[in-house]
């Protein structure tokens, strides 16, 4: 089969069979005006490769015949890049006849323009290409960032150590937070901070010893006394240790 009849051939073979296009195009619900122009090899006029390959399978499976070699003449017509079949080698010869005319005679109008120019203004020369300018690369610096401002120091904190000698029942809380609710056993060693304040509930206030910031701190009250709301702050925090050098273990003996 030749590519200028895909849609002849159609046509043909539709009419040997007896079906007419509103038919066809009842049946397949493809547009009457895609069907004739596939048939008058107007493919420009369908639209686009992928739609007008589903019109010509279904026209074919329509009309009984097999489909496949007029989708190859489709196929080798698209890679020519030509609209037409009937007029594809008319158009493509005098199309490109005529561009080669034009540019040849674009050509030798700039030449002769260019000629003109010279003759008559003698000593002229035509301004020199603009230079492009070369943009160098500066060398790579390695940036050297500012270390960054020291955080503020936090407030100063309180840090108590407790080291329990006989079984005691306690309460800590620090800044509000309760950190040690419960009998403590002897042996037992309990450390925690506070930025604020720390507050102490004792079953047994001689039953530990105790650092604030690695200060011993003074005794809270005899063995077995029950003493409650022991509130250390930075106002009185010296007020709960002993002059320094005195130890925990010397508060205890």
């Amino acid at each position: 089969m030749q590519m200028a009849s895909i849609g002849e051939e159609l046509k043909r073979e539709r009419e040997l069979r007896g079906i007419s296009l509103q038919e066809i195009s009842d049946s397949t619900k493809v547009n009457l005006s895609f069907l004739r122009a596939l048939e008058q090899d107007e493919l420009e006029k369908l639209p686009g490769s992928f739609f007008t390959k589903g019109i010509i399978r279904t026209y074919a499976r329509h009309i009984g015949i097999d489909e496949e070699p007029i989708l190859d003449s489709y196929q080798e017509f698209m890679k020519m890049g030509t609209q037409s079949p009937e007029n594809a080698k008319t158009k493509g010869t005098s199309g490109n006849r005529k561009i080669y005319v034009g540019l040849v005679l674009s050509t030798l109008a700039v030449i002769a323009i260019l000629v003109g120019f010279f003759i008559l203004v003698p000593g002229k020369k035509p301004p020199p290409p603009p230079k492009t300018q070369s943009i160098e690369q500066e060398p790579r610096r390695d940036v050297i960032l500012p270390p960054p401002p020291e955080s503020e120091k936090p407030a100063d904190i309180m840090n108590i150590e407790i080291a329990f000698h006989q079984e005691t029942w306690i309460q800590l809380f620090a800044d509000g937070d309760i950190r040690l609710d419960g009998i403590m056993l002897p042996g037992k060693i309990f450390q925690t901070e506070a930025s604020e304040e720390i507050i102490l509930n004792l079953g047994n206030a001689g039953g530990f010893t105790y650092t604030l910031n690695g200060i011993s701190g003074k005794s809270l009250g005899k063995s077995g006394a029950v003493i409650k709301d022991i509130r250390i702050t930075h106002e009185n925090f010296a007020e709960f240790q002993e002059p320094e050098g005195n130890t925990a273990e010397d508060i205890s003996s």
